[in-house]
């Protein structure tokens, strides 16, 4: 949920190219993730920050967080149905209308109205370019090989070729992985007890979605391994998950589990305070939770 003209609270984050940042640190020029014209994610760079002094509505979502925003702004509730800020009611499920999620190490991007995933240094040098990166032999490259790594400095367009030439060596090579890949699975089949077998990712984060959902737990470490030891998952541990899968942290991978939060309680305030507000583009960002930027007006 972040800024329309009637401001967002500043200590909320939004995605920029350089990952998650509070919109008190978000400056003019930086390069945000919104919905372009025709409705597809975009990112743009902001024109115009300001504080505004307003009245403020405050929601409490049921995992304690706290939402601040103006009192006009638009949410989306499960179902993709609008709801104004001030009408929001008690046990009304927010929509999280960005996730993300890794695939092949690559950051990417879905949202609940397009079928379709988007890779964010796609998306990136795509606004950078002006244009839809479509054609066969364009391919964007990580220069430093961190495929994380999406700031603007670090992404270039090659031609199919030369990416292919560039990788063309050990483990940057696909084909190595190929290889590597035939021969853990040949051990599996071998029944070969020292290589165990790697859960799908997507399963991991359907069954932390489990978790905070269905059995009505916060996901720590050790509720993790407590509940896959009770219900004999054969899934990793909480420390496997970080490292198995390149998350920073378990709360990384805790934050890739797609969570619809409910609104606890709601504050309609007569009370004035400091808000912030951005411009893109002539137009108006506005979010949809309080984490994820995800349109504009």
């Amino acid at each position: 949920m972040l800024a329309n003209q009637y401001g967002v609270d500043p200590l909320t984050s939004i995605w920029t190219v350089n990952g998650m940042k509070r919109l008190e640190k978000v400056q003019k020029g930086d390069w945000i993730l919104c919905k372009n014209e025709k409705g597809f994610l975009a990112y743009v760079p902001v024109e115009k920050k300001k504080s505004v002094t307003a009245r403020y509505q405050k929601a409490v979502l049921d995992n304690g967080e706290v939402v601040i925003t103006g009192e006009d702004q638009r949410f989306f509730i499960k179902g993709m149905i609008p709801r104004r800020a001030r009408l929001l009611q008690y046990g009304d499920q927010l929509e999280v209308f960005v996730r993300t999620q890794l695939s092949q190490g690559y950051i990417e991007f879905s949202t609940p109205d397009r079928k379709f995933k988007q890779k964010q240094h796609i998306l990136i040098m795509e606004s950078v370019l002006e244009r839809i990166i479509e054609h066969p032999q364009e391919e964007v490259h990580h220069k430093d090989e961190n495929k994380e790594n999406n700031v603007l400095h670090n992404l270039e367009v090659r031609t199919a070729g030369s990416h292919r030439s560039k990788h063309a060596t050990g483990p940057r090579n696909p084909s190595y992985h190929v290889r590597n890949r035939r021969k853990w699975r040949d051990a599996i089949s071998k029944g070969n007890q020292k290589v165990k077998h790697k859960t799908p990712l997507s399963v991991i984060l359907r069954l932390g979605q489990t978790f905070e959902q269905k059995f009505g737990i916060e996901l720590t470490k050790r509720n993790w391994d407590a509940m896959r030891t009770k219900h004999r998952l054969h899934t990793p541990t909480a420390n496997s998950v970080a490292n198995e899968y390149r998350f920073g942290s378990f709360q990384a991978f805790k934050d890739q589990c797609v969570r619809n939060h409910r609104v606890y309680s709601v504050t309609n305030s007569k009370r004035m305070c400091k808000l912030v507000t951005l411009s893109i583009t002539g137009r108006l960002p506005f979010y949809l939770d309080n984490r994820l930027l995800v349109g504009s007006y």
